[in-house]
């Protein structure tokens, strides 16, 4: 089992929207926010505990050195609800930042579309004390670059090195890949999650507004 050390990420209470498919893939990086887990704790901390497939063990330092653990895993079927409300969640918390003018619906996508993803490219999981509260999916383009999208985070679990740990465990599948680079698009006006993603390695390298407002196509380059 590979060991994933995350320090705190101060500034990294954003969302990030990364996505270039139709079926409004996006992703979110950190999402800060005031939720709790709800009612429906028990059934997603039984979706956490499935699952042999563990990724890695992720710890970080929070404000005032409290402490927290969390395993980050690859996705199974059975988590596509979790998955879904983690980005329900997280998404909401993008918008708003964000000032984009969308339905979280549209950015979020479909239970089925999560399902199509997770049984056909990688999908992870992050898992805090057995309840589903980050998740990350990569998809390899070819042998030179693949696509990060749907990086969420749930609201009430920012700011702890979460996301930063999701995009540890994909700096290792890349490299595992030998692919070359990574990219993602997230809200060009954004200004704490564009901080976000230049302290993890990325550049802008141009920017769309072909989903209705200026998004930024970042890249990070991986050395062969």
């Amino acid at each position: 089992m590979s060991s994933l050390k995350a320090g705190y990420s101060d500034g990294a209470g954003g969302v990030a929207d990364a996505g270039a498919r139709g079926d409004g893939a996006s992703s979110a990086a950190g999402a800060a926010g005031a939720g709790a887990q709800g009612d429906g704790a028990m059934d997603a901390a039984s979706a956490c505990a499935r699952g042999d497939g563990v990724a890695g063990v992720a710890s970080a330092a929070g404000a005032a050195g409290v402490g927290y653990s969390f395993i980050i895993r690859r996705a199974e079927a059975g988590d596509a609800q979790s998955i879904y409300d983690i980005l329900q969640s997280s998404f909401a918390e993008y918008i708003r930042q964000s000032g984009i003018g969308a339905a979280v619906g549209d950015m979020v996508g479909s239970l089925d579309g999560i399902r199509r993803d997770i049984a056909n490219i990688d999908v992870f999981i992050a898992c805090m004390d057995g309840v589903p509260v980050g998740t990350v999916r990569v998809e390899i383009l070819d042998g030179e670059s693949a696509l990060l999208t749907k990086l969420g985070v749930m609201a009430g679990y920012g700011n702890i090195g979460i996301g930063k740990s999701l995009l540890n465990l994909v700096d290792k599948v890349i490299a595992a890949r030998g692919v070359r680079t990574l990219c993602l698009y997230t809200a060009s006006k954004n200004a704490s999650l564009m901080r976000f993603y230049y302290g993890r390695g990325f550049y802008a390298d141009s920017t769309a507004k072909d989903r209705g407002y200026i998004r930024a196509l970042m890249k990070k380059d991986y050395a062969r």
